[in-house]
């Protein structure tokens, strides 16, 4: 293999320039040397103006490239934590008010880099603060990794730094004998690194959007709270998003262990993957997982075990329905032996309610049949009784038991040490008693916990408001508003599904909703397929075959019930589609078109969207209100998973059939 002459001349430019610092051990000269080297690879550098003797709490040099900022410090031995935590906090503050083509500059594009000579160790105390490697090790970083910005995203910065007062200078490789072209001319040598922002987004997945943020929602990432905060908002307007950016800066400036907590079980690794993107070097600061299961390990390590069986669970209900529901004033009420499992599950234990008189008092809110106080409601509290008496008989506990048993173990013992910060997403299908186990886990303190959800994509029976558990968001209530996941035509379909039902801030007041949110993204398209039931499968698969170029991890199929989502599971395996249950999908891409119900839908996004049935219309009556307006909320979720193709079928039943043919 021929020698790379273009490369030795760069390094022998690079050298020169690095001779101008005399007075730099040997090993720093040869760090600086890589430094520059790598502008031929995309990256620009600048040395603060008093490097080598740079003062405590800043950079010795930012480096502009394809992963965004980095802060290094150039040590002989790790520093303090509190100093790498300036540094960190000065070099972002140097990019405060850059504009780019996507928005502002979020904290996750600034990274801090510490680069400690041959056979110096990170100390374990600094692990997950920021990323130390040693001089031979210092390529890896600069040449791998995601991508953060683009040509002219780096631009933008490098204009910003430049035209400011930072106390930065550009070093480049010294002109003599340099290179064919200038030092950054060739800024990015991937050419599609040269796209638009924006058409970048949309041609690639939703975890392009995760570098830039908008001005409100930077705003919000940055923003200080000295109490409990909420940001809430319609469907796509990025408020996970927010959410892991507050998480990636309370990370890097608190010691403390961190929370990201949900009620689905898929979302918290696909989460993590999100994180674990932003800030590598933070990645293992923070927990994911859901609220049972982290009540289930306190549960477990402080030696009590705590027996959650579901099938008992059912077969407890379905005896206690047999003795004291069936063929009673309840069956009159409702004949849905469900709804009555739901009023148990949702309002009585998952309020944490122990008494008939508080079950008499209670508000039942989100609970559209009427039970009158009195006779009716001493009838659901026999059923509960009897159901709780078999539970105790079998020696099994239902999840409100679990979480139960975590929030009066917190009470005897909290946390030690506590937990830094507590992010809770979806926070609309988690019960009341789950949510004082939240705030008791997050305990008093500034920037502690943060409820992110929308009422209006509530999906789960029963409601509350946080002052319900106790916690107090006056003054820190946040709404999103600009819509950054479907595109324009999309989200004009979703909108006229928008759910009927009452849309709150998850504190009682009124809400911001789908209706009234704004599209980012240009353009999108829906196909809305209309024909008889057995024309179905082929239809859908003819129009998946059709966007073969879209890459099989950005599709999704969705439904409303598992039994349809095993139909279309087979559907596509059976004509050659790889699938991949949405139950089983914990974020990876594996090259599998994702078919499931909407329940696990929640929180992900897809370039393109199936939606094979909407639900059936049900009656108006009064008994079936809350019923048609859980699937509204459905359908609303439903098709705002979609970003740039919405295909919904809407099969012929068989009375419509024969009427089209007559």
């Amino acid at each position: 293999m021929g020698t790379d002459h273009r490369a030795e001349r760069l390094r022998r430019a690079a050298e020169r320039t690095v001779a101008r610092f005399p007075e730099l051990p040997g090993w720093k000269r040869q760090v600086l040397t890589q430094f520059l080297v790598v502008s031929g690879r995309g990256w620009r550098t600048f040395a603060h103006t008093a490097f080598p003797a740079t003062p405590p709490g800043r950079a010795d040099v930012l480096l502009i490239g394809p992963q965004g900022v980095l802060a290094v410090a150039v040590r002989d031995s790790e520093p303090e934590l509190g100093e790498a935590a300036r540094m960190l906090r000065k070099a972002g503050e140097l990019f405060l008010g850059a504009r780019l083509p996507a928005g502002v500059v979020s904290e996750a594009v600034v990274r801090p880099v510490v680069v400690l000579p041959l056979g110096q160790e990170p100390s374990k105390q600094s692990r997950g603060h920021h990323l130390t490697v040693s001089e031979a090790t210092l390529g890896q970083v600069l040449e791998r990794g995601d991508r953060r910005l683009t040509k002219r995203d780096a631009e933008s910065l490098i204009a910003h730094l430049t035209t400011g007062d930072a106390d930065f200078t550009e070093l480049v490789p010294s002109q003599e004998s340099a290179p064919e072209t200038e030092p950054g001319a060739e800024l990015f040598d991937l050419a599609d690194l040269a796209r638009d922002r924006f058409d970048k987004a949309l041609e690639g997945p939703f975890e392009s959007w995760l570098t830039f943020l908008d001005d409100s929602q930077s705003a919000m990432v940055r923003r200080d709270y000295n109490g409990p905060a909420r940001i809430s908002g319609p469907a796509g307007t990025g408020k996970s998003v927010v959410a892991l950016h507050r998480m990636v800066r309370l990370a890097r400036n608190s010691v403390g262990p961190l929370l990201f907590t949900t009620y689905s079980r898929n979302l918290p690794p696909i989460a993590q993957r999100s994180f674990e993107r932003l800030a590598p070097e933070v990645g293992d600061r923070a927990e994911f997982s859901t609220v049972h299961r982290w009540a289930r390990r306190l549960l477990r390590d402080r030696g009590q075990n705590i027996i959650v069986d579901t099938k008992a669970c059912d077969n407890a209900f379905s005896h206690a329905w047999s003795q004291v529901g069936k063929r009673s004033r309840l069956e009159e009420l409702h004949s849905g032996y469900l709804y009555w499992r739901d009023e148990i599950d949702r309002v009585i234990k998952g309020r944490g309610i122990t008494e008939l008189a508080d079950y008499q008092d209670v508000r039942r809110t989100g609970r559209g049949l009427r039970v009158e106080r009195g006779s009716d409601r001493e009838l659901v509290w026999r059923l509960y009784q009897t159901y709780e008496r078999l539970l105790a008989d079998k020696g099994v506990h239902d999840f409100n038991d679990l979480l139960i048993a975590a929030y009066d173990e917190l009470q005897r013992a909290p946390l030690d040490p506590p937990l830094a910060g507590v992010v809770v997403d979806e926070v609309q299908d988690i019960t009341l008693v789950g949510l004082r186990l939240l705030g008791s886990m997050a305990g008093e303190g500034r920037n502690r916990l943060l409820l992110v959800g929308d009422g209006q994509q509530q999906i789960y029976p029963g409601g509350w408001r946080l002052s319900d558990a106790g916690l107090v968001i006056s003054g820190r209530g946040e709404v999103l508003r600009n819509n950054y996941r479907n595109a324009s035509r999309i989200l004009e379909w979703a909108k006229r599904f928008d759910a009927s039902n009452q849309v709150d801030d998850l504190d009682g007041a009124a809400g911001f909703s789908l209706r009234e949110a704004v599209a980012t993204l240009r353009g999108g398209e829906v196909i809305p397929w209309k024909g008889p039931k057995e024309q179905q499968a082929d239809a859908l698969l003819a129009a998946l075959r059709r966007f073969g170029d879209v890459e099989p991890d950005d599709v999704a199929v969705l439904t409303f019930d598992k039994g349809e989502s095993s139909r279309w599971h087979k559907a596509l395996r059976g004509q050659g589609f790889g699938v991949r249950d949405l139950d089983d999908h914990l974020g990876e891409r594996d090259g599998t078109v994702k078919v499931g119900s909407v329940f696990r839908a929640k929180g992900l996004e897809f370039r393109v969207v199936f939606v094979p049935e909407l639900p059936l219309e049900r009656g108006e009556q009064e008994r079936f209100r809350e019923a048609r307006e859980r699937d509204e909320r459905m359908q609303l979720v439903a098709l705002t998973r979609a970003r740039d193709v919405l295909w919904i079928g809407f099969p012929l039943r068989e009375e419509e059939n024969d009427n089209a043919a007559g």
